[in-house]
């Protein structure tokens, strides 16, 4: 499995599969679960770009709690079934006790076969009529997490994805902007200013509009010296409202000829912590990733020949403990 197709496989995941402890109810049991702080608040106003600060840190697709102690943000998923709202719930309840902000994955953008690639293709992003369907329905229940959300996450590289999805006229780097002004429209006809987030892989691809209206954007910046083209490019293109959110390399792949090892890892890491704190454009870091959340432990792999590992488990102990630091100095503990 190649790290795109990780991806694209976690972002189905997102979409379709039902939260892990959600398997811990009972069959045909939905508990209610009481948030723990009552009522609905405004949703997170991130400050304006002349007083931007590094003040999130957190893994893409994580909520285990083993991160809490270094780490201030948990993703989950928009809950599509009762069994799996109480189980978020209960993941958001714990994450409020931790003091962590949420990144909530919208149920209504799916990965799959389109119109344009049919069944055969390498597949992009639909609207999904169901998704959205449960997203009103667990409007309500969900409104009491608001001021901790600090992003409705629409989707992982629109740009990339593209590419693979490309019309008979050719590829687009804008291909998904119907969708993510449609995801706007709805989110925000329920909860009006909440912030809205997704990540790109290359900003700087000549043509690319970013939508004003998110709130952040996420950066993939894998083993590169801060600031380079990708991330001037991306600048360019955001309002001076928008942050950024970079996502640093928290994996290895040693199937790939030429990967760097855990120390080069560690020290790129390191070094674009340095830089965010100098840039302030920089919200938050969001490695990809701690660990692979269908796997019983982060040093599985999904197939034998591709030796893809997370900073998780045993295999990056020099990154692991890079982020472990990097996270406790922005979260002040």
């Amino acid at each position: 499995m190649t790290l795109r197709t990780l991806a694209a496989v976690l972002v189905v995941a997102s979409v379709v599969t039902v939260d892990g402890q959600a398997w811990r109810h009972r069959s045909g049991q939905t508990p209610i679960v009481t948030p723990i702080r009552a009522g609905a608040g405004p949703a997170v106003q991130l400050r304006p770009a002349s007083a931007h600060r590094v003040q999130y840190f957190g893994y893409w697709k994580d909520n285990r709690h083993e991160t809490a102690g270094h780490s201030n943000t948990v993703d989950v998923s928009w809950p599509t079934t009762d069994l799996e709202l109480a189980a978020v719930q209960t993941t958001l309840n714990q994450a409020w006790s931790d003091d962590r902000w949420f990144v909530v994955w919208v149920p209504f953008i799916f990965y799959g076969p389109t119109p344009r690639t049919g069944m055969a293709g390498p597949g992009g992003y639909i609207w999904l009529d169901k998704g959205e369907q449960a997203w009103h329905r667990y409007v309500e229940p969900m409104r009491p997490y608001l001021p901790r959300v600090i992003a409705f996450y629409l989707m992982d590289e629109p740009d990339t994805v593209a590419s693979g999805d490309a019309p008979a006229s050719g590829y687009d780097p804008n291909l998904y902007n119907p969708l993510i002004e449609r995801s706007l429209a709805v989110i925000r006809a329920d909860y009006p200013g909440a912030p809205v987030a997704l990540n790109y892989a290359f900003a700087n691809r000549p043509g690319l509009v970013i939508p004003s209206g998110l709130t952040w954007v996420g950066l993939e910046t894998y083993g590169v010296t801060l600031p380079d083209d990708n991330l001037r490019g991306l600048v360019a293109r955001l309002t001076r409202d928008q942050g950024v959110m970079l996502m640093p390399k928290a994996y290895i792949d040693l199937s790939v000829p030429g990967e760097i090892d855990d120390a080069q890892i560690a020290a790129f890491a390191q070094a674009q912590a340095d830089y965010a704190v100098r840039d302030p454009r920089i919200i938050g870091l969001r490695p990809f990733l701690w660990c692979v959340e269908w796997l019983a432990n982060c040093d599985d792999v999904a197939q034998p020949t591709d030796l893809f590992y997370s900073v998780g488990g045993s295999k990056l102990l020099l990154t692991q403990a890079a982020f472990r630091s990097i996270g406790h100095a922005i979260l002040g503990r």
